[in-house]
């Protein structure tokens, strides 16, 4: 499907920036540029895109429900 695939996209590129800004945002609070309270904020400003992505992904989730037990199971072993 289509859309499937805009939202799969969105979840790469959102990915990709998440962790791109991840290291630069670490590079400006190490270097002393900004505070830890400033960093954390800056990084949590992309939270709502990914609440968003997976929202409209519920029904792609929904149809690989076998793929998303195993990666809930994944992750829960990875706490």
């Amino acid at each position: 499907d289509a859309e499937d695939h805009k939202l799969l996209y969105a979840l790469q590129v959102l990915s990709s920036y998440a962790a791109t800004i991840s290291i630069f945002i670490h590079t400006l609070k190490f270097k002393g540029y900004i505070g830890p309270m400033t960093a954390v904020i800056a990084y949590d400003i992309i939270i709502p895109g990914f609440l968003f992505l997976y929202w409209r992904m519920v029904f792609v989730i929904l149809r690989s429900a076998d793929v998303a037990f195993v990666c809930g199971v994944g992750m829960l072993l990875n706490l």
